[in-house]
């Protein structure tokens, strides 16, 4: 059989034997009456029939294993609601309170006076509760607010475009790798330039507004320039023609020229041309520097302001020829 607790309410089993309960309950240790026999009477348990008694042995077993399974655990329940409840304000204890511990008396000291002042411990309890409400406002205040979170991206975490993106890379570059490629561009730039005057140097050279550029390079670069050629620039200052003092039929002529270009320039052929009283060529003869100057000439160039003086002797044409002219090439 099975009667309810008057304190827990919860069931317990009775004694197969007396059909009387336990003097304690199991579940919560209160004191149960063990005089009175539990419900049924004893009228009843008499008038069962013959199968009481296995009934009454299968209870009892049950009611045994269900004991031997949820004892411990209920016995531990029990203790652990004993045990004075814990103070949320040593939970809270601040490095003031730590060091105030330090200083207080020796535990052994102090623990007659707690002893006697010790209050319940459902009191202390809700004391304690209560102090750690009031303390839990100023203690908030003493811990440190989190660090305010950066602000949210304008494009709401889109990637940049890759010209912002090499522009920021660009910027955050340091000064010296910033110049590194276009300063190899201008050296490329340079290179370039030098190489076009070197291959095509012949022809700049021929050309007045590019020849100082030409030969400032090939000072540098110790290259050969060709030489000025501006055979206009040579102009004749005087010229005569006399027969020959020691050979007939033999005309003597002698001319000055000089080179009034800016550069110098290589000795030029003197071109000699007779004509008739009507301005008609009878004859036309190119010397050679050798061949005016008697010699070959000591240096290749002549140089600008630079002047010469030519002699030659030609045969006389006739008595047609009564003019002659001078042409430098």
């Amino acid at each position: 059989m099975f009667i309810n607790c008057p304190h827990c309410r919860g069931l317990i089993a009775t004694d197969p034997a007396t059909d009387l309960p336990p003097p304690r309950c199991p579940r919560c240790a209160a004191q149960l009456d063990a005089g009175q026999p539990a419900e049924p009477s004893q009228q009843a348990h008499d008038m069962r029939g013959p199968d009481a008694a296995a009934i009454d042995a299968a209870r009892s077993g049950v009611a045994a294993a269900i004991e031997d399974a949820f004892g411990p655990a209920r016995d531990a329940h029990a203790a652990l609601l004993a045990q004075p409840a814990v103070s949320v304000a040593s939970l809270l204890r601040t490095g003031s309170d730590v060091a105030a511990e330090g200083d207080a008396p020796p535990p052994d000291a102090a623990a007659p006076i707690a002893a006697d002042a010790a209050p319940h411990p459902a009191a202390s309890s809700e004391a304690a509760v209560a102090s750690a409400a009031a303390d839990a406002p100023a203690r908030s205040d003493a811990v440190e607010s989190p660090a305010d979170p950066p602000p949210p991206s304008r494009r709401g975490g889109k990637p940049a475009p890759s010209f912002a993106r090499a522009r920021r890379i660009a910027a955050d570059a340091p000064a010296g790798r910033r110049w590194v490629m276009p300063a190899a561009i201008v050296g490329l730039a340079v290179l370039l330039g030098v190489q076009w005057l070197l291959a095509d140097r012949a022809r700049l050279a021929a050309d007045p507004a590019w020849r100082p550029v030409v030969a400032r390079t090939c000072a540098l670069l110790r290259c050969s320039l060709p030489p000025w050629r501006e055979p206009a620039a040579f102009a004749l200052l005087e010229r005569d023609v006399r027969p020959h003092p020691q050979r007939a039929d033999t005309l003597r002529i002698t001319a000055s020229f000089r080179n009034n270009a800016t550069w110098p320039q290589a000795w030029p052929e003197v071109v000699l041309t007779l004509s008739d009283v009507d301005g008609r060529p009878l004859g036309t003869r190119a010397f050679a520097p050798a061949e005016y100057l008697g010699q070959a000439p000591e240096n290749a160039l002549v140089d600008s302001g630079a002047g010469a003086v030519i002699r030659m002797d030609v045969r006389e044409p006739g008595r047609g020829a009564v003019a002659f002219m001078f042409d430098f090439r």
